[in-house]
């Protein structure tokens, strides 16, 4: 068998889901970040801070313009690197159409196997997450 596309696990509906999702986290619950130089960027780029906590907000507008900002840069032909090694594999960074390069194999993306439930307890990750 010959693959001639990219292997889809999730559908458009289901990915535009977890994004909604994402920004809704983002922007309500947060994210803990250690580094006060950090702090001082993300404020000074739009985001909610509670220094108290530690606590960044991400409205959503800011999420949508770094979004927009990473697909502009992801497709610039000028880029550097034109392609990243990740885990015994590679991402090309082009527009150049689909195609399996020789030394495919199979990788999780990145993803984690922890995250920390609502409860801000760290917990095993679970397929349930994603829905």
């Amino acid at each position: 068998m010959k693959i001639t596309e990219p292997i889809r696990f999730l559908s458009w509906e289901e990915m535009e889901r977890i994004h909604t999702t994402a920004k809704q986290i983002l922007e309500k619950v947060g994210v803990k970040v250690l580094s006060h130089q950090a702090l001082d960027y993300l404020k000074d780029y739009g985001c909610k801070i509670d220094r108290e906590n530690m606590l960044v907000r991400f409205p959503e507008e800011v999420v949508e313009i770094s979004v927009a900002r990473m697909r502009k840069q992801y497709s610039d032909p000028n880029r550097l690197p034109r392609k990243m090694a990740v885990r015994y594999s590679q991402i090309k960074f082009t527009s150049e159409r689909f195609s399996v390069h020789p030394d495919f194999s199979l990788s999780t993306g990145g993803f984690c196997c922890f995250t920390t439930g609502m409860d801000g307890r760290k917990r095993e990750a679970a397929l349930a997450d994603t829905r």
